[in-house]
């Protein structure tokens, strides 16, 4: 008779599989790590606004010139518009074109934005963004170099009676410009 050996346990597995807590705890230090980036960049932001704090803004005129910090915005006129053949405004509205002059008297670089700095306000509150109607010559989006100065048209899509309205510049820095239109 031959011997048999007895038979062999299974043999325990070599490493154990990985934990997911690991992918988990990953993904919550990414967005631990983007909350601080955000946390930081709105510290930055408030520190540089100089301790700058938004006051009610005085009216100027058309064609007066207002000191917003390093700027000096000016709006020359302004008029209605029935747009053209590309863009039309909305049944009983108006397009009313602004035409715009920001100069800066810095010694730093000013971003500015139409569609996120700029909109006309009715004297009952209703606040009005840029339109994608860009009559010529379209005010130059982008930076003001110190010393220079832009100037175009910005239009606004109105309804047809509106009243007295104004136009509003919120720069970055220096305090928000009210321009009273009519």
């Amino acid at each position: 008779m031959e011997y048999q050996q007895p038979p062999q346990p299974p043999a325990p597995p070599s490493e154990p599989p990985p934990k997911r807590h690991g992918v988990l705890k990953g993904v919550l230090i990414g967005i631990g790590i983007i909350v601080l980036v955000v946390i930081i960049i709105i510290v930055v932001v408030v520190l540089t606004t100089d301790g700058e704090q938004k006051t009610t803004a005085p009216e100027a005129k058309v064609g007066e010139p207002v000191e917003a910090g390093d700027l000096t915005v000016t709006v020359h006129g302004w008029q209605p518009s029935g747009g053209d053949e590309f863009s039309k405004p909305q049944s009983g509205n108006q397009y009313l074109v602004v035409d715009l002059e920001i100069e800066n008297n810095g010694t730093e670089t000013i971003p500015v934005s139409t569609i996120l700095q700029m909109e006309i306000e009715s004297a009952d509150g209703y606040e009005y963004t840029p339109a994608m109607y860009y009559p010529e010559p379209k005010y130059p989006d982008g930076d003001i170099l110190p010393g220079q100065k832009a100037r175009g048209n910005v239009a606004f899509e109105v309804p047809g009676q509106v009243g007295t309205i104004f136009f509003v510049y919120e720069p970055l820095r220096g305090g928000e410009v009210r321009i009273k239109l009519q």
